[in-house]
Parts: C-alpha cells; structure tokens; sequence
C-alpha cells in the first residue's frame, strides 16, 4: 500500500489531476505487464489436446497461459473516479477461479507479481505527481514548507 501524508496542508492548494493522470498511466503499466505474463502460449505444466492441438497448461504458481485470449482480452487499467487510487481488472468471468485457484487446482497468481514488479516505478510517479500537483507553497508565510511524504 502506498500513502501519502500532508502536513499543514489545505485541499485547496492540491491539484489532484496530476495524480489522476500518474495512477492511470501505473494502472496501464501494471495492465500491460499483467497482459505479458498471461500472453504466453505455452507453460510448464500438463499437456492437453483441445480441438486436435497439443496445448501445454501452467504450472502452479505461476501465471495462467493463453489458451482461448478472453483473460487477455479483459485485462484493462485505468485510474479510479476521484483519481487516488488505480484499478487494474480482469473481467473475463474465469479470472478469479485461475488467481485464487479452486478446491482441485492450485492458484495461478498474475496480479500480485505484476504489481510488484512495478512498485519502485509506480512510487516515484506518485511522487513526481504530488510534488507537481502542489499548486502553492505549504506552511505559513515566513516558515519553510513542511515535507511531503510518499511512503
């Protein structure tokens, strides 16, 4: 979880749009990095025949294989409403059953390592975007500003 604190700092002098654009283009960078471990076509697992084809599934663990494209296909990003937070989602209606696996498979996370391996880039974003969404200076006239903190 990331959070970001203000110290002496009114709503006013905060222009959000500027995080709204950088957690959409984190939710797009995470969106497309989940595509790619989902994308592949072959894995390490058991090998099936479907429709005459030899197609070989994911081992345990590791990130589903692309057999028909619908997970692929309903992999989106985008930021939330308000802009304080991203939302990056599978719609295809078999998304949670691969993630969280079922009572005879084992799950097949995609959406855990893919944000991780985006974390240090999505950070420095959101604080490229807070410093830039800091529309007046905070702190009373005469005192320096109080930080800042992106955690």
């Amino acid at each position: 979880m990331i959070s970001i604190e203000f110290s002496s700092l009114s709503y006013v002098q905060f222009d959000r749009r500027k995080v709204r654009s950088a957690m959409g283009k984190a939710a797009r960078i995470v969106a497309k990095s989940l595509k790619q471990s989902v994308g592949k076509r072959g894995g390490g697992g058991r090998v099936y025949l479907r429709n005459g084809k030899r197609y070989t599934a994911s081992t345990p663990g590791d990130a589903p294989v692309r057999l028909t494209g619908n997970l692929w296909r309903s992999v989106k990003g985008r930021p939330s409403r308000r802009g304080y937070a991203m939302i990056v989602s599978a719609t295809a209606p078999h998304a949670h059953l691969l993630e969280l696996g079922m009572r005879f498979s084992k799950p097949r996370p995609a959406f855990g390592p893919a944000f991780a391996m985006h974390f240090g880039q999505i950070q420095d974003l959101l604080r490229a975007a807070v410093g830039d969404g800091l529309t007046v200076t905070a702190g009373t006239p005469g005192q320096p500003p109080r930080a800042t903190e992106v955690n």
